[in-house]
């Protein structure tokens, strides 16, 4: 259940098999520190004190979220204050954010509140098919004096 899983890409998330499309939610009169983890989609209403990983985040309105956010897709509707890395992130009009945002597709709504950096992670391109070994450099050619 919070196991980790290693990405090749700062955006892509592991979804480690999940099966179930029922959100994880986190309730309003809910506080959590530590790291979160979900393999599917995760609805936070409460307070969470660190750093929250999954395929998809709803950080509703009534939520506050202290600690960084990595997820596919991100809907920012309350308070966070940390870094966000998704495919695409969402910043809701009553959202309310301090920090970083690495995406590929972002959306800022009218009457967001945004205090940070952005950056764009363009989609990393399959890895090439492997090649043959390359060939070593020869040795330089030595110029050889040719009579004038």
């Amino acid at each position: 259940m919070f196991g980790s899983k290693k990405s090749t890409s700062p955006l892509a998330v592991s979804t480690g098999g999940s099966r179930s499309r029922v959100p994880s939610i986190i309730s309003a009169d809910t506080t959590l520190k530590g790291e979160v983890r979900s393999t599917g989609e995760l609805h936070l209403d409460g307070t969470v004190e660190g750093d929250v990983h999954a395929e998809r985040l709803v950080i509703g309105e009534t939520a506050n979220v202290t600690g960084n956010v990595t997820a596919d897709t991100v809907r920012v509707c309350g308070r966070l204050d940390g870094n966000v890395t998704g495919r695409e992130v969402v910043l809701t009009a009553s959202a309310r954010m301090t920090g970083d945002i690495m995406h590929e597709v972002l959306t800022l709504e009218p009457g967001a509140r945004f205090s940070g950096a952005v950056r764009h992670a363009e989609a990393k391109p399959a890895a090439p098919a492997p090649r043959f070994a390359e060939p070593a450099l020869a040795a330089p050619l030595k110029a050889s004096a040719a009579p004038a």
